[in-house]
């Protein structure tokens, strides 16, 4: 190495191991402080997912509590009201999927009702095998609470008769007081709240954690043996006992971290009682009871930090071997001078070869009178001028719209904005022939002059082609719209002989005795009535397509629509065992709005139908509720759930295309002709609406749309 070099480069190269062993302790703090706000991320999520779950418990158990059914069977003791009310849970239960056990203990600590929940679904237990549950602090605590309030039991396993169950059911009970009409304390209804979906949101996340009772028990540990101590009397597996320097920090803290020989601790305290409250009810006298509060802890251990650092430490000693290359070179060119200036002077002469045959037309232009400076080979080819002959020309020979005037705006342009321009013009070549170009220029200083640096695109071919795309799509569209017009007219022809058709078959029916006669005219009015209203399907979308279905204005309110639902679709839901519940937000069944009240219910009637036909059993819902109201109009959202198959994400892609259905095996076992949804998108479009669907396979979809509607002048 030169000593000129040497010189330079060894300061260099002490700085560059200087600043690599300041970045490696840097990098390892930055690793501890990312764990720790990954855990905190971790114990938001599950805050959030836990009160989610615990309030939905406490509102389930005070809404069954409050069953007028329940009142009656306490009252009259009658067998039949004891199944129903067993049936009743039964179907909860099957639609939450997460209690345990739903009871009626009475005052005695007798259990009256009991429905248990297994992997094959709800079962209601038989009188004889009812246990007495006195004694148990869960019944004891709910018994005195006043009406309305709720207790909540701790974070235990489940005892039957006097045993762990096996295997092992993680639990939380929910249970509140039940009255008869006279007021009088009946007992208390319990949910048992299956708590092993909870504690595995745990490990759903990138990190694991650990939650620990009041107590520094693990109630979800790094392993299935380290948990549940408390319920075995085992004290030795325990967080408490295991890191009690550790323990004894997070117990008496909030949240926060904590540093030992042993690693890298973050906690937060988790209250499940202040999850619990809802404006709805009031948790008991916390004296008598006290559930405790939980501690999410995050354990990183002092060896699994070191590794970090020493996993990164391949890619610092790399960065910083580069760096020192960097150096060298960098200093080896700062002492060979004039070598780096001839390699520059090479690399120019090599740019001028590929700007003379990049395909693109380049050329620099004087910024006050648009003069030629320079252009490439392809610039002197698309204009037919040689470069000598192009040099003492300016833009406004070969475009001589674009005047002096114009260069001189453009430059004021460029200086302003910074921003190069694009533009489509023409250009006119040496033999006078005119070109369409697309023109990219840029403002660049050299010389202490302006000049403009312009890259020309011969686009003859891109217009041939938009053109050609224009007509085909021109002439595509006028036939779809043909096409359309067609279905519309002979659709509405088509319904003339079909009403026909069903008048005489009616007729026919009247007048006929032989009992095979009368079967046949039934299968033929079955049938009419069958393609009648496939008819009706292809002239609704045939007059959308066609632009040429017209929407009435007329005075109406809400509930009359859901009203002929319900008498619509009530006995059908009944005979498939499902249960149509329609719930429009307060006080708006009643209001009075301008719009095609027929269309409207057009769209609920096909997705109500879609959603009985769909689903085997459980609970159809349909809501209403205001989104948005102005002075003039409202918006409404609808929405329609259901218990069914379910539609995947692909399928959900052409679901409201015309003669589309989530797969081709529908039309067979399900019928229909893929219609509906279509002509429901269009017409909430018309509504100045949208449409959509919410669906997982095997759990249900929710349709829903929104529709715009004038506000009647009558008021409500």
């Amino acid at each position: 190495m030169p000593k000129n070099h040497a010189r330079l480069f060894l300061p260099v190269a002490g700085l560059i191991i200087v600043g690599t062993l300041l970045f490696a302790w840097l990098d390892y703090n930055a690793h501890r402080q990312q764990k720790l706000a990954a855990a905190t991320a971790e114990v938001g999520r599950y805050n959030v997912a836990l009160s989610q779950r615990l309030n939905s418990v406490v509102q389930d158990v005070l809404f069954l509590a409050g069953s007028a059914q329940l009142v009656a069977a306490m009252e009259t003791n009658d067998p039949h009201a004891v199944r129903y009310i067993t049936n009743e849970w039964k179907r909860f239960s099957d639609v939450r999927q997460v209690y345990d056990q739903i009871r009626w203990i009475d005052d005695s600590g007798m259990e009256r009702i009991r429905v248990n929940w297994s992997e094959k679904g709800a079962y209601g237990v038989s009188a004889a095998e009812l246990q007495n549950k006195k004694g148990r602090y869960y019944f004891d605590d709910a018994l005195q609470r006043e009406k309305g309030h709720v207790s909540i039991s701790p974070l235990d396993l489940n005892i039957e008769r006097d045993t762990i169950e096996q295997p092992l059911k993680p639990m939380i009970r929910v249970g509140t007081p039940v009255f008869d009409s006279q007021g009088a304390r009946r007992g208390v209804v319990i949910i048992n709240f299956r708590a092993k979906d909870m504690l595995d949101l745990l490990h759903q996340g990138p990190l694991r954690l650990w939650l620990v009772n009041d107590q520094g028990y693990w109630l979800k540990g790094e392993t299935p043996e380290d948990e549940w101590g408390f319920m075995h009397a085992r004290a030795d597996l325990s967080m408490a006992s295991r890191f009690p320097a550790a323990w004894n920090a997070i117990r008496n803290g909030v949240s926060g971290t904590h540093t030992d020989d042993s690693g890298l601790w973050s906690f937060a305290t988790i209250d499940p009682v202040s999850h619990a409250k809802r404006k709805h009810a009031a948790l008991g006298d916390s004296e008598r009871f006290v559930v405790g509060a939980w501690k999410l802890v995050r354990f990183e251990p002092q060896n699994t930090l070191r590794q970090a650092v020493i996993e990164r430490l391949p890619v610092n000693l790399g960065a910083a071997f580069v760096l020192l290359v960097l150096a060298f070179v960098i200093t080896q060119r700062t002492v060979r001078a004039q070598a780096a200036e001839k390699l520059a002077n090479e690399r120019m002469r090599n740019t001028q070869f590929a700007m003379d045959r990049v395909g693109i037309g380049i050329a620099w232009n004087d910024s006050s009178n648009g003069r030629f400076l320079y252009a490439n080979v392809e610039a002197c080819r698309q204009l037919g001028y040689s470069l000598q002959s192009l040099l003492a020309l300016t833009v406004s020979d070969i475009n001589p719209e674009f005047s002096i005037a114009a260069v001189r705006d453009l430059a004021a342009r460029l200086r302003s904005s910074r921003e190069p321009m694009t533009l489509e013009t023409q250009h006119r070549r040496k033999d006078g022939s005119l070109f369409p170009v697309e023109v990219r220029t840029y403002l660049h200083e050299m010389g202490g002059e302006d000049i403009f640096i312009v890259f020309m695109h011969d686009i003859s071919d891109r217009k041939l082609t938009e053109h050609a795309l224009h007509e085909a799509k021109t002439a595509a569209e006028a036939a779809n719209r043909a096409k359309s017009a067609f279905l519309a007219t002979m659709s509405h022809e088509l319904r003339t002989p079909m009403n026909g058709i069903m008048g005489m078959t009616d007729l026919a029916l009247r007048r006929a005795t032989d009992a095979k006669q009368i079967d046949h005219l039934g299968k033929v009015k079955t049938a009419s009535a069958h393609l009648l209203s496939l008819i009706n399907d292809v002239l609704d979308i045939s007059k959308l397509e066609a632009e040429r279905l017209q929407l009435e204005d007329t005075e109406f309110n809400v509930d009359g629509i859901l009203q002929n639902l319900g008498r619509q679709f009530d006995h059908k839901a009944a005979e498939k065992g499902l249960k149509l519940l329609i719930e429009p937000q307060d006080g708006l069944a009643l209001k009075c709005f301008r719009g095609d009240a027929g269309r409207l219910e057009q769209i609920l009637i096909n997705l109500t139908d879609n959603a009985i036909k769909f689903s085997e059993r459980g609970i159809i819902t349909l809501r209403c509720r205001l989104i948005e109201d102005t002075p003039r109009d409202v918006l409404l959202r609808w929405e329609i759930a259901d218990p069914g198959i379910g539609i995947s994400p692909e399928d959900q892609k052409n679901l409201f295309t015309p003669f589309e259905q989530a797969d081709s095996s529908m039309t067979r076992k399900y019928g229909g002709s893929g219609l509906g949804l279509a002509i429901s998108r269009g017409l909430a479009r018309m509504m100045r609406g949208e449409i959509g669907v919410e669906s997982v396979v095997g759990q249900g979809s929710t349709f829903w749309f929104t529709v715009r509607l004038d506000k009647a002048t009558s008021g409500v």
